[in-house]
């Protein structure tokens, strides 16, 4: 496998203070044989926790480490295009904070990812969640590829990587967990080239998901619907 030219890794953290060591070592200890240049983006999103400081050690280990710190939740959406703003390489990956997604298989996205391919995207083999999650995971899915008429299999398999040129002139509104649909939506009108492989998501060791509560539902539904 071939080495990615520059690589910039985006992880947007809310309240992941247990889970971010494990992730961000490991995810440091994989960079060096995937690309010549690499940095790591973490976006604080107002975290209550000690996520912050946690970082800042974290930091003072791996140099090639930023932190991009909001003073209050902005949002998922809003995490991540701050992130890719950020970003300085021509290679942008992203995936969630919690541990859910295996970073090692961030190796089989670069294999996957040739010449004519602009993004790489993951779909769950088994999505390890509750029952009433699962549930209303699908039935997520399938509504926002009905809707937005999505050929992507898993919108909100939060497993990418892809090319930073796709961002030129994408203009981008969604601020919540609706982010997922907007991009992939906007990205597919622009004819971008997708290469979908499947990836491992497994139990959450820490915390609890922000996306299936009360009003982060509500404000996901509200941004979708204005879409």
């Amino acid at each position: 496998m071939e080495k990615l030219s520059g690589l910039s890794v985006v992880f947007p953290a809310f309240n992941d203070s247990l889970s971010l060591p494990e992730i961000i070592s490991k995810t440091s200890r994989l960079l060096p044989g995937l690309a010549t240049r690499f940095e790591i983006i973490i976006v604080n999103d107002g975290s209550l926790d000690k996520t912050q400081s946690v970082l800042e050690k974290l930091q003072n280990h791996f140099p090639f480490i930023s932190i991009i710190k909001h003073q209050k939740n902005l949002g998922y959406g809003k995490s991540l295009l701050d992130g890719f703003t950020k970003a300085k390489y021509d290679y942008i990956f992203y995936t969630d904070s919690d541990g859910q997604y295996d970073v090692g298989e961030l190796r089989e996205l670069i294999k996957a990812m040739d010449p004519k391919t602009e993004m790489v995207t993951g779909f769950k083999l088994n999505r390890s969640d509750s029952l009433s999650r699962r549930l209303i995971g699908s039935l997520y899915n399938r509504l926002i590829k009905m809707v937005f008429k999505l050929k992507v299999s898993d919108v909100d398999c939060d497993f990418r990587l892809f090319k930073k040129k796709i961002l030129r002139n994408l203009k981008l509104r969604a601020m919540s967990g609706s982010f997922d649909a907007e991009f992939m939506k906007k990205i597919q009108e622009k004819g971008v080239i997708i290469k979908e492989i499947p990836v491992h998501h497994y139990s959450r060791k820490f915390g609890k998901s922000q996306f299936f509560s009360l009003p982060n539902l509500f404000t996901t539904f509200w941004e979708l619907t204005k879409l």
